[in-house]
C-alpha cells in the first residue's frame, strides 16, 4: 500500500478520502469534487465545558456520514464491519486489511502515541497542528519486530511513521471506546469506476450529478432548519458571544482557552465555504447556467471573512479587556450571516 505520498488536504476526512479514491483506483480528484462527493458541509452550535464553567463554540465541517456519502458517489465499495472489543480482535482485523491491501482507517490520541520517538520526529517535522485525535491507516507489518506502518492523516500535510503494535491496538481501543463507530472500512472500487478522473468531461460528470441529485444543496440547506446548526448556529454563536464575555470576564484563563481554539474559524468554516466557492465555480465553468455566475465570488468573499474573524479572535487572546472587540466579532458574524443567507437563496434555484 502507498506510503510515500503526501496528501496536502485542508481538512483530515477529505484527505483520507483522497487516499482511498488515488489506493483503489490510482486517481487523483481536485479537493473540491472530494469535498463535494462527502457533501460535508454543516455548521453546527454548541458549548465547550472547561472546568466549572463553559464557552460558545461552532464548528463547520460535518465528518459524521462523509465517508458513506462520498463513497457511495464516487464508487468506492465500503464493508460494514463492526468495531474491535478486545487487543486480539483489533490486530486480527490490522492484519487481515493490510494483507489483502483494503483500507481500514481508525483514529488514535495523541496521548497514546505522541511521546514515541518515530511519532513524534513525524510531527515535529510536519508542523502537525492537531495534537488530539489523528485519523490512521495501517498500511505495512513487521511482525518480526512487532511493528504498524502507519499513514497518518494530519493538517498541513499527512505522514508515515512506524509503531509498536501493541500500542497502535491500544490506542485504537481508546478511540472506540471514546468515539464509537468513528472507525471505517473499504474493500473496493466498483467496475464503473475506471474512467481517469483528471478528464475535464469526467469531472463535468461528477459535479453535475452531485448538484442534480441534490446532494449538496441539501447540505448546504441544513444550515437554514435546525435550531442549532446552519445559519441559526451562526446567529447564536454571535449573540452569545458579549453575554458569555459580559458572564466570565474575570476568568482569564477560560476566554484565552476559547479564543485560541476560535482562531481555528479560519480552517473550519471558511475551508467549506472556500470548497462549495471552488465546486461552485467549476460547474459554473462547465454549465455557464447564469444563476451560477455571481455565487463563485461570493462564497469566496464570505470564507475570506471567517479568516478576518479568525485573525480577530487570535488578537483578542492578547488583549487584557477584549469585549469591545467581541463586539465587534459578533457584529462581523451577523454580516456574513446575512450574506450567507442570500447567497444560499440563490443556490437554492438550482
Amino acid at each position: 500500500m502507498e506510503t510515500n505520498n503526501q496528501h496536502e488536504f485542508g481538512n483530515c476526512f477529505v484527505q483520507i478520502m483522497d487516499y482511498v479514491v488515488r489506493h483503489y483506483t490510482g486517481n487523483c480528484l481536485p479537493e473540491n469534487v472530494l469535498f463535494a462527493a462527502g457533501s460535508g458541509m454543516l455548521c453546527s452550535f454548541g458549548k465547550k465545558f472547561v472546568d466549572n464553567t463553559s464557552y460558545p463554540y461552532i464548528i463547520g465541517f460535518a465528518g459524521k456520514g462523509y465517508f458513506e456519502r462520498a463513497s457511495k458517489n464516487l464508487n468506492i465499495r465500503t464493508s460494514l464491519e463492526r468495531e474491535p472489543v478486545n487487543a486480539e480482535e483489533a490486530a486480527g482485523k490490522i492484519l487481515e486489511y493490510v494483507k489483502n491491501k483494503h483500507i481500514i482507517c481508525f483514529q488514535m490520541h495523541e496521548n497514546d502515541i505522541g511521546e514515541h520517538p518515530a511519532f513524534k520526529v513525524q510531527r515535529n517535522k510536519n508542523n502537525i497542528l492537531n495534537k488530539n485525535f489523528h485519523h490512521v491507516i495501517p498500511v505495512g507489518l513487521d511482525l518480526d519486530k512487532k511493528q504498524i506502518v502507519v499513514w497518518v492523516s494530519a493538517s498541513p500535510s499527512s505522514f508515515v511513521c512506524t509503531l509498536p503494535i501493541d500500542m497502535v491496538v491500544q490506542s485504537w481501543l481508546h478511540s472506540v471506546e471514546v468515539f464509537p463507530g468513528s472507525s471505517f472500512f473499504w474493500e473496493g472500487a466498483d467496475n464503473s469506476n475506471t474512467q481517469d478522473f483528471s478528464q475535464l468531461e469526467y469531472l463535468k460528470e461528477v459535479s453535475n450529478e452531485i448538484l442534480n441529485n441534490h446532494s449538496l444543496p441539501e447540505r448546504c440547506f441544513s444550515w437554514f432548519t435546525p435550531s442549532c446548526f446552519g445559519l441559526n448556529a451562526m446567529w447564536q454563536f454571535a449573540n452569545e458571544l458579549p453575554l458569555w464575555m459580559h458572564n466570565v470576564n474575570s476568568e482569564e484563563a477560560v476566554y484565552r482557552k476559547a479564543f485560541s481554539e476560535l482562531v481555528a474559524l479560519k480552517a473550519d468554516i471558511g475551508y467549506c465555504l472556500t470548497q462549495i466557492h471552488y465546486t461552485v465555480q467549476h460547474v459554473y465553468d462547465n454549465t455557464k447556467n447564469p444563476i451560477l455566475s455571481e455565487l463563485p465570488d461570493a462564497f469566496l468573499k464570505i470564507a475570506e471573512e471567517w479568516g478576518v474573524i479568525s485573525n480577530l479572535f487570535f488578537k483578542a487572546s492578547f488583549l487584557e479587556s477584549p469585549t469591545l472587540l467581541i463586539l465587534r466579532i459578533s457584529e462581523r458574524i451577523k454580516k456574513n450571516h446575512d450574506q450567507l443567507e442570500k447567497t444560499l437563496v440563490l443556490l437554492n434555484k438550482l
